[in-house]
């Protein structure tokens, strides 16, 4: 399958294009799979609920040296889960991804033996939070923002797995290749929430780049608390939307500094010690709110078969 040259791949895309969530592979005996062995990819782990052990099923990472710089483990375990909200049947027959998987993952069935497909479809689908809070964040800090109602960026996760069911009715609205859409996240800003960010950023000088990328999303990740699972040098964490949006409810200023500006710029320390100031959350606990409601109902997904036929067949 020519897994290295996949990992070579990967690598490059995870180091200059998009974040990149790869299964570390099922079946411990087996160890990581190949493909997933690019430094610059953030390699999930299937774990038991909550994260408190590594699920037998899955592979792990080594106990000393590992290629990467940080470590994701998420709920990879087969649950007999909810039906959907609807209470209709989940839609799709695929292994690791049904409709409910999608539209529901932190509830969802999984089948014996769970593994770390599914984990890093949770994973992957929790990004949105860190994704629509830094839309949030440029949002209030760009100069001629309007207040009240106003338009982000989509948060879109690409997703290589097996095939679902795209005709069923729960996901009409949430695939990013189809005409029929949500339309865009939209937010009420407050005055308070523009000048408040205006007046510590702006007004102190602050050297503050809180657009979405590689480097802050792993910023990001990296604040959520340690996780240790194994004696790797890696940064290890567990991920799941109850963590990430606990994080963000108590992401403060001093928090902001930390992932979006230059620790190398001689004024950082002034910076941190001004934000210390502040006790209250860098965004508004209404706004976090408005962010769980959209990445748990309208975000897009993109899937991506990986039996598709091959291209040059098509040709043919």
């Amino acid at each position: 399958r020519g897994d290295q040259t996949i990992a070579e791949a990967l690598d490059v895309i995870g180091s200059r294009t998009v974040p990149v969530l790869v299964a570390v592979g099922d079946g411990a005996e087996f160890g990581v799979g190949a493909w997933a062995k690019a430094p610059s990819v953030l390699p999930v782990v299937a774990t038991t609920s909550g994260g408190a052990a590594i699920l037998d099923n899955s592979a792990r990472p080594e106990r000393n040296q590992t290629p990467w710089r940080t470590v994701l483990y998420a709920d990879g375990a087969p649950v007999a889960g909810e039906e959907q909200l609807s209470q209709g049947k989940a839609c799709g027959d695929g292994a690791h991804l049904t409709a409910n998987q999608m539209l529901h993952p932190e509830t969802a069935r999984i089948v014996q033996p769970g593994g770390s497909s599914f984990a890093t479809f949770k994973a992957t689908a929790s990004l949105c939070y860190v994704h629509q809070y830094t839309e949030l964040l440029r949002v209030l800090l760009r100069a001629r923002t309007p207040i009240g109602l106003v338009e982000v960026e989509p948060f879109v996760a690409y997703y290589v797995d097996s095939p679902v069911n795209r005709a069923c009715p729960a996901l009409a609205h949430r695939w990013a290749d189809q005409r029929k859409q949500f339309g865009a996240p939209q937010y009420w800003i407050e005055a308070s929430d523009k000048s408040r960010l205006d007046e510590f950023v702006n007004g102190n000088s602050i050297e503050l780049r809180p657009n979405y990328s590689i480097p802050l999303v792993k910023a990001f990740l990296n604040h959520l608390p340690e996780h240790r699972m194994t004696d790797s040098e890696a940064n290890e964490r567990y991920v799941s939307s109850k963590t990430l949006l606990a994080m963000l409810r108590r992401f403060h200023l001093t928090d902001l500094i930390e992932v979006a500006a230059n620790s190398g710029n001689v004024r950082y320390a002034e910076w941190k010690q001004l934000a210390a100031k502040d006790g209250t959350p860098a965004v508004r606990e209404q706004l976090v709110d408005a962010i769980e409601s959209y990445c748990g109902n309208q975000s897009l997904f993109l899937v991506l078969s990986d039996k598709a036929e091959p291209f040059f067949d098509l040709m043919e």
